[in-house]
C-alpha cells in the first residue's frame, strides 16, 4: 500500500461536466484493488447523499429532493 500526502491533492465531484464540490484528500494506492473507494469522511466532505448503495443512486446536498444521480440500473 502506498500513501500520498500532498497538500495540493484534491478530488472533485463532477457530473455532466459540472463541478459539484471539491475537497483536499490523501491518496492510498492498493495494488490489489482495481476500483476506486472513497471513505465516509470524503463522501460527506463532497456532499454526497446516498439513496441506494446497491443501485449506485445518490444526490448532492444542493440538489432538489426529486433529483437522482447515479447508475440507475436494475439489479
Amino acid at each position: 500500500m502506498h500513501r500520498i500526502e500532498d497538500p495540493s491533492c484534491h478530488v472533485e465531484l463532477v457530473d455532466d461536466e459540472e463541478i459539484l464540490s471539491r475537497s483536499r484528500c490523501n491518496i492510498l494506492i492498493d495494488p490489489y484493488l482495481d476500483e476506486v473507494l472513497i471513505s465516509d469522511y470524503l463522501s460527506d466532505e463532497l456532499g454526497i447523499i446516498v439513496l441506494s448503495f446497491r443501485r449506485g443512486l445518490w444526490r448532492h446536498y444542493k440538489d432538489p429532493s426529486e433529483k437522482i444521480r447515479g447508475l440507475k440500473r436494475s439489479l
